[in-house]
């Protein structure tokens, strides 16, 4: 399977290139468009993996970064990071191609409703 002219762009700011394209496909690939394109694969298990990564990438960053802070500080600061408008600023930033999304999920050209879905379904893979 060969890449799109989106995820070629993406990988190309990036400064990467994902090895399995059918997972980086599905990772960009939110349910609504499954729906509508019967046999295609979404994100929602990648997603579910890559939350708990950025979870305990961000944890063990500010556990390191924070010795002082107490566990419910700590929690605060992760909320903070990992939240939807932060994750949402980063997919702009990427240029994160979200051009598998069914009809009734999108809101502009790139960012979907909720853009955090398609940033952790990345750090899925």
């Amino acid at each position: 399977m060969s890449d799109s002219p989106g995820e070629k762009a993406f990988q190309a700011h990036l400064g990467h290139r994902f090895r399995n394209h059918a997972l980086l496909r599905e990772a960009l690939s939110h349910k609504s468009y499954s729906n509508e394109q019967p046999g295609t694969s979404h994100n929602e298990r990648l997603e579910f993996l890559g939350d708990a990564v950025l979870d305990l990438v961000v944890s063990q960053t500010i556990f390191r970064d924070f010795p002082e802070l107490p566990e419910g500080e700590l929690t605060r600061i992760r909320a903070e990071v990992v939240n939807e408008q932060g994750l949402a600023a980063i997919a702009r930033e990427l240029g994160l191609p979200i051009q598998f999304v069914g009809i009734g999920e999108q809101i502009d050209d790139l960012i979907p409703f909720n853009p955090r879905d398609f940033v952790t379904s990345l750090f899925g893979q």
